[in-house]
């Protein structure tokens, strides 16, 4: 946040918009308030570019522990994989299959949630209905074709979905 305001000239305005983005982010938790919650709570803001810095801190000493003990160890392991893209889907559900008894054409194998949110809103969605504060590719891969609507969330309930009332708005969004 920016602490000493004397440095840039902003109007009364800016000053509104700014201390209602302050208050958004410091009830936002870990995370920046979505494109979707900045809109709400400030209307009138524009925003050109939504970008956010995406991690998982709760796994690193997971990943950390594997990447030592086995990636490490072997050295052409590591050459090999910082060479290579990932298989293809299709090849990752072929060799998944067989372990789960699931015919491979009937796995939805995706590059992590962004290629999956991606790809169910392209070639199956007319209309979505989604929790703010959300992960912004829900509403960034929505095109104009896509009647998106929103379930706003309360920082103050500690963002809990009420099953009943999500449902609720849902068949009152259309």
């Amino acid at each position: 946040m920016l602490t000493d305001r004397s440095l840039i000239k902003i109007s009364p305005k800016e000053r509104e918009m700014l201390t209602k983005f302050e208050q958004l982010s410091a009830g936002s938790g870990s995370h920046s308030p979505s494109l979707g919650t900045m809109r709400h709570a400030i209307p009138e803001i524009s925003v050109d570019v939504d970008a956010c810095y995406l991690s998982n801190p709760l796994a690193t000493d997971l990943f950390w522990t594997h990447f030592n003990a086995d990636i490490l160890a072997d050295p052409q392991l590591f050459k090999r994989m910082l060479e290579a893209y990932p298989s293809q889907n299709n090849a990752i559900a072929e060799r998944l299959s067989p372990t789960i008894g699931v015919d491979a054409d009937r796995l939805f194998i995706a590059n992590g949630a962004t290629e999956a949110i991606q790809a169910i809103i392209h070639n199956y969605a007319s209309h979505i209905h989604i929790n703010t504060p959300t992960f912004s590719p829900y509403y960034e891969f929505a095109g104009p074709e896509i009647q998106v609507t929103e379930f706003q969330l309360d920082s103050a309930d500690n963002f809990k979905v009420d099953p009943q009332e999500y449902v609720d708005s849902v068949r009152r969004s259309g």
